[in-house]
């Protein structure tokens, strides 16, 4: 068939609207095949129907697909439109195009013939026009029209009474989101209100790698002389020997050979652990309690019930010295934060689906979740107490230990 202007090959709802170039397919058409698993716009069939074009429909009786359109536009033609529906699962959007009932074009994608999906959405179809693939495409069509049921009015009948039924149920569910709307905590994300990020959370990932490298080298003295202790925890306190005790000899070697570092790590790490059993008095692992107890407290199940007792025994625990947190009037000031603000900071920090930057720099400076007297690291010993198995826990001593064997992370 001779056309007389060119078609496109991707049609999308970018530089024409797939609506526009559907009709401009149908110029040369006298009858269509459509399969389309949601209809809920009579356009462009309505048009093509009322130049005269015969339609053969296929369509899965599911929202969003429209009882409405669909009666007007069998009732309306009756003798142009013939009209199948498929079960549940079926999901195609192919169009094809006959003249003389030959197939001189089709569309495939993921179009359907809705508002969204003839003018707004971004779609990714194509138009063919090669002979084979338009021939296999027909007999696709045959199949799926052999295989659906002849659309009766009582089949849209009961369709729509079901559509009916959802939207009860949906509007139930809107009024119970809105009665419980000022007891959920976790506060909406958008593009616009992410938090600036920030120098220690840019920090935290090569913090972060440079944990896993210690922990990969000493895991196998850690599992055998605290079994049970998570890495992250059992590392959590290796850190301050190697700080306080370690008389840090050959430490120059393993600040400038990354490969004497991996092989020594293990010995270190050996007499860590000799030195740690032999502490008197010293808690055998206090950070897998305060790990446990602030996970528990912290729970995203029990976090829109936490009271403010509970958030001024979380912010002691982050701080080894009490009485100096005491001393000093921070645990006062930390109190001054409102429980709903202390809640809604927790909650992105700790439950977001944010990414762990964001999540961090949204309680420092400039972030829009910041609480008074919780600065870098109480944010960042939290996270990390809280996703034990998963996080490092990040503190002043952490970095000066790393920095130590010779990790560059600031």
């Amino acid at each position: 068939m001779k056309q007389t202007m060119p078609m496109p090959f991707l049609v999308s709802n970018e530089a024409r609207k797939t609506a526009a170039t559907l009709s401009d397919v149908a110029r040369y058409a006298d009858r269509v095949d459509v399969a389309v698993s949601f209809l809920s716009s009579s356009e462009p069939l309505l048009a093509w129907l009322t130049r005269g074009l015969r339609v053969r429909l296929v369509v899965a009786l599911q929202a969003p697909t429209n009882a409405d359109v669909l009666r007007d536009l069998t009732g309306v033609f009756p003798a142009l439109l013939k009209a199948k529906f498929y079960s549940a699962g079926f999901h195609s959007k192919l169009l094809v195009f006959y003249r003389n009932d030959s197939p001189f074009c089709a569309q495939v994608g993921s179009s359907n013939l809705t508002s969204g999906g003839l003018y707004s959405n971004l779609e990714t179809n194509v138009l063919l026009r090669e002979p084979k693939q338009l021939d296999e495409l027909s007999r696709h069509f045959y199949r799926i029209w052999d295989h659906s049921a002849d659309l009766h009015p009582t089949d849209l009948g009961y369709y729509e009474k079901h559509c009916q039924r959802i939207a009860s149920e949906v509007a139930k569910i809107r009024k119970k989101q809105q009665e419980f709307e000022g007891r959920f905590v976790r506060p909406p994300i958008s593009p616009t209100t992410r938090s600036p990020i920030v120098k220690e959370a840019r920090d935290y990932l090569q913090f972060w790698r440079a944990v896993d490298e210690v922990v990969g080298a000493v895991r196998p003295v850690s599992e055998r002389q605290f079994p049970g202790v998570r890495p992250y925890l059992a590392v959590d306190h290796f850190w301050h020997w190697l700080v306080k005790v370690w008389d840090q000899s050959g430490v120059k070697q393993l600040r400038n050979d990354s490969n004497k570092r991996k092989e020594r790590l293990p010995e270190l790490f050996a007499e860590y652990a000799e030195w740690h059993k032999s502490e008197r008095g010293y808690s055998r692992f206090a950070s897998t309690r305060r790990a446990d107890d602030l996970r528990r407290i912290l729970s995203e199940g029990r976090l829109a019930t936490l009271t403010k007792r509970q958030a001024e025994s979380v912010y002691r625990q982050l701080h080894a010295g009490h009485l100096r947190v005491k001393r000093f009037g921070a645990d006062k000031k930390f109190s001054r934060n409102s429980l709903p603000k202390i809640r809604r900071a927790f909650d992105h920090l700790l439950w977001s689906d944010s990414d762990v930057q964001e999540r961090i720099s949204s309680l420092l400076r400039g972030g829009r979740f910041r609480l008074n007297e919780f600065g870098p690291s109480c944010v960042q010993e939290l996270i990390g107490f809280v996703h034990s198995k998963k996080m490092p826990i990040r503190n002043d001593k952490a970095d000066d230990a790393l920095e130590l064997l010779g990790f560059r992370f600031r």
